[in-house]
C-alpha cells in the first residue's frame, strides 16, 4: 500500500503560470515582476523543467527562449506544484505560506526595501531596480552612518561584529583627490554586495575604512527607512496594471453593471488613457487588445476575482 501513497503523492498537480506566479510572489514577499523573475531563473537552472499548455499538452521548458527568459503568464503554461515545492519557490505540504521575517538582513535585500519597500535578494533584481541601485546604496550608508545597527566581517574568515557608525562618515574617504564639485563630498555607502564602497565608484580606493563584507542590517530598525513617497518604481507592466485596476472597480462596486468582456475592456481602456498620461503605464491600451488578453490576466471573467 505504502509504494501506492508515494506514487500518488508524485502525480503533478498544475498550476496556471499566473497562479503559480502569485503564490511565489506572496510565499517571498515579492511583487509578481520579481517573482515571475525567480521562476524563470530556475527555469534557467533546470530546477523548474516541465509545464503544460491548457489545452493539456504537456512542453519542455528546455528550450533556448525559456533559459534566455519569457513571460510565463503570457504563455499561458501550467507549472507542476510539486517542482516549485521541490524548488523552495512554494512551501511544503503543511507549512504556511509567506516568508519568513529574519531579524538581520543581506545588503542586496536591504538596498531594495530601500528602492521598493520588498525585500528581494539581487538575483531576482528587475532592470528598473539595476538603474536605483546607486541612490539605494548610498542611502544605506547614510542610515548605517546615522545609527542603523549593522554587522558585518573584516575578512571572510573573520567573525562576525557589529560596524561602528564612524566606519560610514565621509571622513574615511581620504581627500588626497579633490572631488569634482567640493558641495558633493565622497559618500561612504553600502553595496549590494555586502560590501562599504564609496560614491563615486573611482574614490572606492581612497576608503581608510576595513574592507568590511557580508553586511548584514537590523531588520526591526529598517524598515520604518522606506517612505512612500520615494520616487516611483516606473512604469507597470500592462498585466499588473490591468489585474489592480480590475481588482479596485470590483472592490468599489464600479463594475455591477457589467455583464459582457467587451463592456470592461471598454472601461479599462478609457483608465489607460489618463494612466499613461500619469506615467503609471507605458501606452494607453486599446479596448480591443484587452478584450483578447483579459482572461489570460486574470481579469475575466469577474467571479474569480472574488
Amino acid at each position: 500500500m505504502l509504494p501506492v501513497i508515494e506514487a500518488a503523492a508524485k502525480i503533478p498537480c498544475w498550476l496556471p503560470s499566473r497562479e503559480a506566479i502569485a503564490r511565489v510572489a506572496h510565499h517571498h514577499g515579492y511583487p509578481t515582476e520579481n517573482a515571475q523573475l525567480r521562476i524563470v531563473r530556475y527555469v534557467r537552472a533546470r530546477r523548474i523543467t516541465r509545464g503544460r499548455t491548457a489545452e493539456g499538452w504537456l512542453v519542455s521548458l528546455f528550450p533556448a527562449g525559456w533559459r534566455e527568459g519569457a513571460d510565463l503568464d503570457a504563455a499561458n503554461l501550467e507549472l507542476d506544484e510539486l517542482e516549485l515545492i521541490e524548488a523552495s519557490l512554494l512551501p511544503a505540504p503543511g507549512e504556511s505560506e509567506g516568508p519568513v521575517e529574519r531579524a538581520w538582513q543581506p545588503a542586496d535585500r536591504a538596498v531594495a526595501y530601500l528602492i521598493t519597500g520588498y525585500l528581494v535578494e539581487w538575483a531576482d533584481w528587475t532592470p528598473e531596480m539595476i538603474r536605483e541601485m546607486e541612490r539605494g546604496e548610498i542611502k544605506l550608508g547614510d542610515l548605517c552612518r546615522h545609527g542603523l545597527p549593522t554587522e558585518g566581517q573584516k575578512s571572510l574568515q573573520a567573525p562576525r561584529e557589529l560596524i561602528p557608525r564612524a566606519h560610514f562618515r565621509p571622513e574615511m574617504v581620504t581627500m588626497k583627490a579633490f572631488p569634482a564639485n567640493p558641495l558633493h563630498l565622497p559618500k561612504v555607502v553600502v553595496r549590494v554586495d555586502g560590501t562599504v564602497g564609496v560614491s563615486p565608484r573611482h574614490r572606492q580606493q581612497d576608503y581608510m575604512g576595513p574592507p568590511w563584507c557580508l553586511i548584514e542590517v537590523d531588520w526591526a530598525r529598517l524598515k520604518p527607512a522606506h517612505s512612500p513617497t520615494e520616487p516611483p518604481r516606473g512604469p507597470l507592466p500592462s498585466a499588473e496594471w490591468t489585474l489592480a485596476v480590475t481588482r479596485k472597480l470590483q472592490g468599489g462596486d464600479k463594475l455591477k453593471g457589467v455583464t459582457r468582456k467587451s463592456e470592461l475592456a471598454r472601461l479599462l481602456a478609457a483608465k489607460s488613457e489618463e494612466a499613461a498620461k500619469a506615467g503609471e503605464i507605458r501606452r494607453q491600451l486599446k479596448a480591443s487588445y484587452l478584450e483578447n488578453v483579459l482572461i489570460d490576466w486574470g481579469c475575466w471573467p469577474l467571479s474569480s476575482l472574488e
